[in-house]
């Protein structure tokens, strides 16, 4: 049992290269784990209830003071409108949508009318047909006068 050797860096002599062990395992770590976090920060939302959805967008409709609200969120195509995020919403959530000439709501779950509308918690008045939709992008639909 003479030959027997230590395990690696088993002495207490070799400190330095128990730190250039410990270094090169942080920077594998940092490398391998912190460019995924930019990644999700970058295209992901929170929602209510707290859960992160990547890649996707939320659609919420508040119907009145204190009235229900129904909340949507789904993944974001090449190409797709807020218009199309409310049809898929109301496909969903089986309800039909209506829009005007102009590309605005007039009716979402049968309550007709104007619709006030915010994008990302700032007021929005452009025509929903023309206007894309990003992922992390919440879009907040309320009837006005309510």
């Amino acid at each position: 049992m003479k030959n027997v050797r230590p395990l690696f860096f088993a002495s207490s002599g070799n400190t330095r290269q128990w730190f250039v062990l410990f270094g090169a395992i942080l920077v594998l770590a940092v490398l391998l784990f912190g460019s995924q976090g930019n990644e999700r920060s970058r295209s992901s939302k929170e929602v209510p209830g707290g859960d992160v959805v990547v890649d996707a967008a939320v659609v919420e409709i508040i119907f009145g003071h204190g009235g229900a609200r129904r909340a949507f969120r789904g993944p974001v195509v090449e190409g797709m409108t807020v218009a199309d995020a409310l049809r898929q919403s109301g496909k969903a959530g089986d309800f039909p949508v209506s829009f005007d000439e102009a590309g605005m709501p007039i009716v979402i779950d049968g309550v007709s009318g104007s619709w006030s509308i915010a994008r990302n918690g700032e007021s929005f008045d452009a025509s929903l047909t023309e206007t894309p939709i990003v992922p992390g992008d919440e879009i907040v639909f309320t009837p006005k006068g309510t």
